[in-house]
């Protein structure tokens, strides 16, 4: 089996899997999909700065919750949720990790924001023809 033949030329990842490997110097961060640059790689351009400004893909969390959750229980988890990303320790872990410390929004932002990216990952996935194997 020819290993080369199945090798990754560049891939899109998590930054907190890929920081320790970067630091040693075993990868070579080509760009990021944030808006602006990573403070952990500040010599690491954008994709925009890069020439590729459709592929900026910004890294966000979310928490789900089963359908029919009463809105009054998903307002509170929101809130709860927002108090937490206001955290120093949490902001300080995130930043650690590779991660810009979340901006809380409502949910109806986050309704739609998943919905952008359903969107236009689809378009993408369909017109590059990946399929699930």
């Amino acid at each position: 089996m020819d290993l080369l033949a199945n090798r990754v030329n560049f891939m899109f990842v998590s930054p907190s899997i890929v920081l320790p490997h970067i630091n040693a110097g075993k990868l070579r961060a080509l760009a990021v999909a944030s808006q602006g640059r990573m403070p952990q790689l500040p010599d690491t351009p954008t994709m925009a700065e890069a020439g590729y400004p459709t592929a900026v893909r910004p890294f966000w969390f979310s928490m789900f919750a089963l359908s029919g959750t009463p809105e009054s229980v998903l307002q509170k988890i929101n809130a709860d949720l927002a108090k937490l990303a206001e955290s120093n320790d949490l902001q300080q872990a995130l930043r650690g990790g590779g991660y810009v410390p979340p901006t809380a929004i409502s949910l109806a932002q986050m309704d739609a924001l998943i919905r952008s990216d359903t969107e236009s990952w689809g378009t993408v996935i369909s017109k590059a023809g990946i399929k699930p194997d």
